[in-house]
């Protein structure tokens, strides 16, 4: 089943009449591509193997046919009972689909099993209403080993981000799960791309599945500006590019990806430095960190997310203007995946990736994306200088904080040897005094740069070793012994 391109309204679709009111009261009246197509397909039983870009709107396409499925079932009121289950690759992901149910039928109380969380405070979630299960496959797994989560009346189940199960080492434990679910139950499989193991899985644990493409994947949003940067080899260059380009185009959103938990902690302490309020995600967080982020950045109170490809993975935050690739990816996929995040909901969106000598070899990979690259040549000084006053006037016509007044009037008091001042001289230096202490502090000194120097030289050395004991030891999923075959599903 492919694209479809004809405006489809969800009143078209969507059966029941509850459903549809909290759709329209949510603001949903159109469908998306995979909207259309997966709804209908999920509403009359079928198994569905769903493919479509990040951002095209795949979690309501699997959360309105769960939803009136629980309504049709005599197991709607049965708050002991597990009737829907959802496989998510991490933890923000798991939350943004419990949000959206939430947000359309908040009397269902969908329940988070995931990792960072209080074991104790979701087994007492469980216990008092169990119908709509949202988890990460550790946490599930460990549920299922206590005899805390039980799969047995499940009816309808989804894997989220398929494809990201295999890349992020979830696949044995995906597969214990799957294999407690009933055969009988209904199920998706989702992703932004479907590649061969994914059918494979999906052939094992699927029933007569009919795979939906939604979109052509491999083609960017036509709406985003594709740029390249080229920098130089020394290991300080790319942050110093990055932080040039940050201060020179200011967004008002931008994330940053990078390929290791490492970069993104330079990246952060760098970007820090320079005096950018930036917050760096990856698995090393807490939940409650992780969560205190993200809440930040969709209030719009921080500006700069550093970012790997795991932690960010189905996160949606709509008004992201810019993507920044610090780091190169050799799978031209999660180029797609990670310029994915701007360009959203009728937005225009730009996308710069840096290129250092050693990227060359997967940066030259993005050309089998048909996307067109233009070349983005870092800002002069005279330029960055111009970029700095524009910044400074806009500062400065904001309100003036009561503290920056204080601390002027003691600057000029003090320093100045003026007693007495103006107001207006001490409004002007206040504010003066709030753009550069918030956002020109600009430090590089030496004793970075070898910092810089010596952590990248750890972090590699530390990668090289992991890959050996990883190539050594394969995967393992922590826990010992097989699920056996119950409930295994086959075509």
């Amino acid at each position: 089943m492919n694209n479809t391109e004809a405006e489809v309204f969800f009143y078209e679709l969507v059966k029941d009449s509850r459903l549809l009111k909290a759709l329209e009261a949510a603001g949903f009246k159109t469908a998306t591509a995979v909207q259309a197509l997966a709804v209908p397909a999920a509403l009359n039983g079928s198994d569905l193997v769903v493919e479509a870009k990040t951002g095209s709107g795949k979690t309501l396409a699997f959360v309105i046919p769960m939803l009136e499925a629980l309504y049709k079932s005599k197991a709607a009121n049965k708050k002991g009972q597990t009737f829907s289950l959802v496989i998510a690759p991490t933890r923000e992901l798991a939350q943004q689909i419990a949000e959206v149910i939430d947000r359309l039928d908040s009397s269902v109380a969908p329940v988070l099993v995931i990792g960072g969380a209080s074991y104790a405070r979701q087994r007492s979630a469980l216990k008092r209403d169990s119908r709509i299960v949202i988890g990460t496959p550790g946490r599930i797994l460990d549920m299922l080993g206590n005899g805390d989560l039980v799969l047995d009346h499940v009816r309808f189940f989804v894997l989220d981000e398929a494809d990201e199960m295999f890349s992020m080492g979830f696949i044995k434990d995906v597969q214990d799960i799957l294999s407690d679910i009933p055969k009988e139950a209904q199920g998706m499989f989702v992703s932004a791309t479907i590649s061969g193991r994914v059918l494979s899985l999906a052939g094992r644990y699927l029933n007569d599945y009919k795979h939906i493409r939604a979109s052509e994947i491999d083609q960017a949003p036509p709406d985003i500006e594709h740029l390249y940067c080229n920098v130089g080899g020394e290991v300080s260059d790319k942050p110093r590019a990055l932080c040039d380009i940050v201060e020179y185009l200011n967004p008002e959103s931008v994330i940053i990806f990078c390929n290791t938990k490492s970069e993104t902690e330079l990246v952060e302490k760098f970007l820090r430095r320079r005096g950018f309020d930036a917050r760096r995600i990856n698995s090393d967080l807490t939940q409650s960190e992780r969560t205190r982020v993200m809440t930040k950045i969709r209030e719009r109170e921080l500006r700069i997310l550093v970012a790997t490809d795991i932690a960010a993975r189905g996160i949606d935050i709509e008004q992201i203007e810019m993507v920044i690739n610090f780091s190169v990816h050799e799978q031209a996929e999660i180029y797609v995946h990670r310029t994915g995040r701007t360009g959203r909901a009728g937005r225009s969106g730009r996308a710069i990736t840096l290129v250092s000598p050693h990227d060359f070899m997967a940066f030259r990979n993005l050309k089998s994306l048909d996307i067109e690259l233009k070349e983005f040549e870092l800002p002069s000084e005279d330029e960055l200088a111009v970029a700095r006053l524009k910044h400074l006037r806009e500062s400065l016509s904001g309100e003036v904080r009561e503290k920056d007044l204080a601390l002027a009037s003691r600057a000029l008091k003090h320093i100045g040897g003026i007693d007495n001042p103006e107001p207006e001289l001490t409004e002007f230096l206040g504010r003066l005094l709030h753009f550069t202490t918030e956002h020109l502090v600009n430090v590089e000194a030496q004793s970075l740069e070898e910092e810089l120097r010596a952590e990248s030289s750890g972090s590699k050395q530390g990668d090289r070793q992991h890959k050996k004991r990883h190539s050594r030891k394969g995967h393992t999923s922590g826990r010992t012994g097989s699920r056996g075959s119950k409930g295994r599903r086959k075509n």
